[in-house]
């Protein structure tokens, strides 16, 4: 976690002064995914931390599994980071050398969790048998199309057709709906304190606008008109200087 900080810290100071110094815009694209990344690598690993030090959390719905996502999500974002250096690195010297001090650190912090990893896969020499079924999968219930461990709330919200959803905010491109865009709504419901699920309707139509939902804002769920209806569509690519990861339409 410590170097996580540290490299989050880099990433950051980096990002400030090649934005500066107007660096290549595909380096500092690089190191803004970096940092976003790193961000969500801390909320990861506080994950696994408050897992392993709180008794009431390890016997709720979590299990072994949870931890291993966790920091395999971890090591994903490292690589990923990698990845986005690599492809935005600059021809000039001095941003070569702090695309350098970048890429050690993430090789650094990437080792760590990976023997972190190693270590929580060495302990698990019996299968977890705290979920239905044993074995530590999460299996269907019985009878259902959902896991057993998915609320009834969700089940209901799942099943239900448009119509029957009350939904928080309602994205329309004619005005009808209490946004223009799905980003307003987005911004809209993070200002929300519903306690449950999130959910923004969004009515047919074409919306060309790239949704981020943020590592942070959990539980919101999109619905739209039907496939070929609600269409949510971007036009990023690396020969206009994006980055692979920062190209994806939608993306949490």
């Amino acid at each position: 976690m410590a170097k996580t900080h540290l490299a989050r810290a880099l990433a950051y100071n980096l990002s400030v002064a090649a934005s500066s110094k107007r660096a290549e815009p595909r380096f500092v694209s690089a190191l803004d995914d970096c940092l976003e990344l790193l961000d969500d690598t801390v909320d990861l690993l506080s994950s696994v931390v408050s897992y392993g030090n709180d008794k009431e959390i390890r016997t709720a719905l979590l299990n072994d599994d949870d931890v291993h996502s966790w920091l395999s999500a971890a090591l994903t974002n490292q690589e990923t980071c990698l990845d986005g250096l690599k492809t935005g690195r600059s021809d000039d010297r001095m941003a070569a050398e702090r695309d350098g001090a970048m890429e050690a650190t993430t090789k650094t912090l990437s080792r760590l969790i990976g023997n972190s990893l190693s270590l929580f896969l060495s302990t698990k020499t019996e299968p977890d048998n705290n979920l239905n079924g044993g074995g530590g999968r999460r299996l269907l219930s019985e009878g259902g199309d959902f896991p057993a461990w998915l609320p009834a709330a969700d089940r209901k919200l799942l099943e239900a057709s448009v119509e029957e959803i009350e939904p928080h905010a309602v994205v329309a491109k004619d005005g009808s709906g209490t946004h223009g865009s799905i980003a307003e709504a987005l911004e809209f419901a993070a200002s929300m304190a519903s306690g449950g699920r999130t959910v923004i309707y969004v009515k047919a139509g074409t919306y060309n606008e790239y949704i981020k939902i943020p590592t942070k804002q959990k539980n919101v769920m999109l619905v739209g008109d039907g496939k070929g209806k609600s269409v949510i569509v971007g036009s990023k690519n690396s020969e206009a200087g994006s980055t692979t990861y920062n190209s994806a339409t939608v993306g949490k």
